[in-house]
């Protein structure tokens, strides 16, 4: 048999355990069993919150994502914009400069 050493006041508490009276036994039982149980509930209640919490991190990230995308379909679209508007300035057709021609975006 393996030696294990406790503190003073918990080896008395273990002997006072292993010494008692059934009553109490199953008094200390019960309270352990409704320890367990609320420590299985704070836990599940951690578990859903996280998941919560990533999916709502998820759901933010995504819409940064497709807000950055859509400013770099913008941004391309007014380079496009920019570069067909100076082609136009560089062109003449019929005499006319169509430089004062701008596209909405």
């Amino acid at each position: 048999m393996t030696k294990v050493f406790f503190r003073p006041g918990k080896f008395a508490e273990f002997d006072q355990i292993m010494k008692s009276d059934p009553d109490n036994l199953s008094q200390l039982i019960s309270k352990v069993k409704r320890w367990l149980l609320h420590s299985r509930w704070r836990q599940a209640q951690w578990c859903a919150l996280s998941v919560i919490k990533r999916k709502l991190l998820s759901l933010v990230l995504l819409k940064h994502i497709e807000f950055l995308h859509t400013l770099h379909e913008r941004s391309v679209k007014i380079e496009q914009m920019i570069a067909w508007q100076e082609n136009i300035k560089s062109s003449r057709c019929g005499g006319v400069e169509y430089s004062a021609f701008q596209p909405t975006i």
